[in-house]
């Protein structure tokens, strides 16, 4: 018979049971926690890519939808709704882990004051005074009652600044951040990508730091960011919209101001200024050619860097890619010289702002275009034979279709040891993709996939973590598998007419990510291995994405293999 008494001895137990698991999920030292911190952006992730389809279908019953005009690069109207995938996939883990925190209060309340006015801009064009009355309400607050407050200025290090000087400083300050990655956002995955970069950044230096709520915000943000990259690849399928590149903005101040200013006091306060890179560059360059030319400062022109690079003769998608790796210059200078003089950091990036101007101005003037490529190809002509090409594709997909599944599987039943927290977030993953499985007839599944990529990752993670004995110390097993993976991928994306592949600049900001790590290991700011890792990451999920776009039976085996895995980790580590 069921009695209190049972139920109070398997609420024991399973307190007895759960709560080691549990208790490593706390924000507090969240940076200890490789799991968590992947859970955060992956979930984040995950809201983003289920919830923007939808708001896709429903953006033209909510008005939200972005018409072209003469200032505008795009030619049909496209749906200005991904800013809420961003913003709600990013503040639901932030709400859930860090909601007790009074400063985050403030940065939550903030954040759905500009969700909010975004989201009426977005539908009325309501203008740019409405725009500061939103960014005003959302920023005082946290500046006033959260504490959030500019208090050393670069060369004034030993000064602190007055309450009276630091608030509105601080107020000013952000408000302008928000109007430049506002403003920046002109072309496919162009603000969401520059403030990317700087996230990323941000969250290595938190990490360093032990900022575990900086840390955690950021890569929730960061989350949000890559599943809204998924539908604002050029060419775009949705924009994200004030709502969203405001928040991005906001979010980004706030993080900087929380790193400099209390995470890690010792970073040079100039820092900030090449952690937010181009943004605020390319704003202040755009209201000193309106007062130049006698314009409005606030009234919308062509005058932006990417609207000049355009007239250059760059394509969209180079442009996009050009202010990539200008603004990757700029975070991961942010990042050598994180410590340096402030006066450095400013002559540095005074150096840069005079610079940028005065080659777009004398290109410009000189009447330079960018030529037109011809379309020679990479490869000799033989290869494009109808025989070879054949037995290259059909063997580069057999290869990938081998390998991958079987590394999906094998590697998580290989391992020395399977941590709690992984196994625990494997556990909730495996119960996701089932569910989709068997409920969800559509294609493609972009859960599926997400949850695919994820296993994936953990994989690699824990194969380098916890490999068993017998490949402890052998590097050349990794390379071969990981080399044949890259190799017949590369193949199979030239030459298999079944995969309508196409790099975009997405794919640019996956590059800058491995280059980033690789620069942070040889500067000995990180272990040898990430940067295996960083290109393990990369090759494994182009080789899933490459399955997860063939036909279903072969998408099936993919699923099937990742929640076999899923379901190994998740045994493994709870089990005893």
């Amino acid at each position: 018979m069921f009695s209190p008494d049972l139920l109070t001895t398997w609420s024991t137990q399973l307190a007895d049971r759960w709560a080691p698991t549990f208790a490593e999920f706390s924000f507090e030292g969240v940076e200890q926690s490789p799991a968590m911190l992947i859970f955060v952006a992956v979930s984040a992730m995950l809201v983003s890519v289920v919830l923007i389809p939808l708001m896709i279908r429903l953006a033209p019953w909510l008005g939200m939808v972005d018409a072209p005009n003469e200032r505008k690069v795009h030619l049909a109207p496209i749906p200005r709704v991904g800013g809420i995938g961003i913003v709600v996939g990013a503040l639901i883990p932030i709400a859930l882990l860090l909601g007790s925190d009074p400063l985050v209060q403030c940065y939550l309340f903030g954040a759905l004051v500009l969700f909010l006015f975004g989201a009426w801009d977005d539908r009325n064009e309501s203008g740019h005074f409405f725009k500061f009355i939103g960014q005003f309400l959302a920023v005082v607050p946290l500046v006033w009652y959260g504490g959030l407050r500019v208090e050393h200025l670069p060369l004034l290090d030993s000064v602190t600044l007055p309450a009276a000087v630091a608030i509105p400083f601080t107020v000013v300050a952000m408000v302008g951040v928000i109007n430049g990655v506002n403003h920046a956002d002109g072309l496919d995955g162009l603000a969401a990508g520059e403030v990317l970069l700087s996230l990323i950044v941000i969250a290595f230096l938190a990490y360093l730091a032990g900022g575990s709520i900086t840390l955690l915000i950021a890569m929730a943000v960061i989350g949000g960011i890559l599943g809204f990259l998924r539908f604002n690849s050029h060419p775009a399928q949705v924009f994200m919209g004030d709502n969203g590149s405001q928040f991005l903005g906001f979010t980004l101040a706030f993080l900087a101001v929380r790193l400099t200013q209390y995470t890690n006091s010792a970073l040079s306060p100039a820092v900030v200024a090449l952690l937010i890179g181009l943004p605020v560059i390319d704003i202040l360059g755009v209201f000193y050619l309106r007062a130049a030319s006698g314009n409005n400062w606030f009234k919308a022109s062509k005058n932006h860097i990417h609207h000049r690079l355009l007239g250059l003769g760059f394509t969209h998608h180079e442009t996009v890619v050009v202010i990539y790796s200008i603004q990757a210059l700029f975070v991961f200078g942010g990042w050598c010289l994180a410590y340096e003089p402030d006066g450095l950091i400013l002559l540095l990036y005074v150096a840069a702002f005079a610079g940028i101007y005065a080659a777009l101005t004398l290109l410009e003037r000189g009447g330079w275009r960018v030529g037109q490529n011809g379309k020679g190809g990479f490869f000799p002509h033989w290869l494009d034979r109808g025989l070879v090409r054949n037995l290259f594709r059909r063997g580069a997909v057999a290869v990938i279709l081998l390998l991958i599944p079987l590394y999906l599987v094998l590697v998580p039943a290989l391992l020395t040891t399977v941590p709690r927290d992984f196994a625990l977030v494997a556990a909730v993953l495996a119960v996701v993709l089932l569910a989709e499985m068997l409920f969800v007839r559509r294609r493609p599944s972009i859960l599926a996939r997400g949850v695919v990529y994820i296993a994936a990752l953990f994989s690699a993670y824990l194969y380098q973590e916890h490999s068993i004995p017998l490949f402890n110390g052998l590097i050349w097993p990794s390379w071969l598998f990981y080399g044949v993976l890259a190799v017949a991928s590369g193949v199979a994306i030239r030459y298999s007419y079944e995969i309508n592949f196409r790099t975009t600049p997405t794919d640019f900001l996956g590059l800058f990510l491995v280059l980033a790590v690789a620069l942070l290991q040889f500067s000995g700011a990180i272990e040898s291995g990430f940067m295996l890792l960083a290109v393990k990451f990369l090759v494994i999920l182009y080789g899933c994405e490459l399955l997860a776009m063939r036909a279903r039976s072969q998408r099936n085996l993919l699923n099937f293999s990742a929640l076999g895995g899923l379901a190994i980790l998740a045994v493994r580590g709870l089990l005893p």
